[in-house]
C-alpha cells in the first residue's frame, strides 16, 4: 500500500491539479455517477470521529477524521485524519493519504 504523507502531497500537487480534480469530482457528483452516504459521526466525550465513504464506478474512498479539541493545549493538531483509497472490486487498500492536507487543498480549490 502506498502511503503519502502531507509534506509529499503538498510537494507533488499543484494548485491547478487540485482544482481540476475538484472540478472532475463535481461533474461526477452532478452527473449522478457518485454515491456518498451520510457521514458517520461518533462522539466519545469531547472527541469526535467522522467516517466519510464515497464511491464512483472506478474508485472507493473513505476519509476518516478525528476532532480532539484538547489537542490544542498539547500542541497537536485538533483535526487529523487519513484518506483510504480502496480497489472498488476487491476492497484491497491501494493508498493512504494525509486527509488534513487533502481537505485544505480541496477547500482552497473549491473557493
Amino acid at each position: 500500500m502506498l502511503i503519502l504523507k502531507g509534506d509529499l502531497i503538498k510537494k507533488i500537487s499543484s494548485p491547478l491539479d487540485v482544482i481540476e480534480a475538484v472540478e472532475e469530482a463535481m461533474v461526477l457528483y452532478e452527473g449522478d455517477e457518485f454515491y456518498m452516504p451520510p457521514r458517520m459521526h461518533a462522539e466519545h466525550g469531547d472527541n469526535v470521529l467522522l467516517l466519510m465513504p464515497s464511491f464512483v464506478k472506478s474508485a472507493f474512498g473513505t476519509k476518516l477524521v478525528t476532532v480532539f479539541p484538547e489537542n490544542h493545549s498539547k500542541k497537536e493538531a485538533v483535526i487529523q485524519g487519513v484518506m483510504l483509497w480502496t480497489d472498488p472490486v476487491t476492497g484491497t487498500p491501494i493508498s493512504m493519504k494525509d486527509a488534513s492536507v487533502l481537505t485544505g487543498l480541496g477547500t482552497g480549490a473549491v473557493s
